[in-house]
């Protein structure tokens, strides 16, 4: 379960990359906020056991 855990955050660590380029420095909300929610869920992803 820890290896799916790790692979879902690089997964949505890559979306939240590609998605912060898109954005515009934020600028563009439609794609701001699908970016910032790929950062929690990697982030959330990563901090669970």
């Amino acid at each position: 379960m820890a290896w799916v855990l790790f692979l879902l955050a690089g997964l949505f660590e890559t979306l939240w990359a590609i998605g912060l380029k898109h954005s515009d420095g934020f600028s563009r909300p439609l794609v701001a906020i699908p970016t910032v929610a790929a950062m929690a869920v990697s982030l959330g992803c990563s901090a669970s056991r």
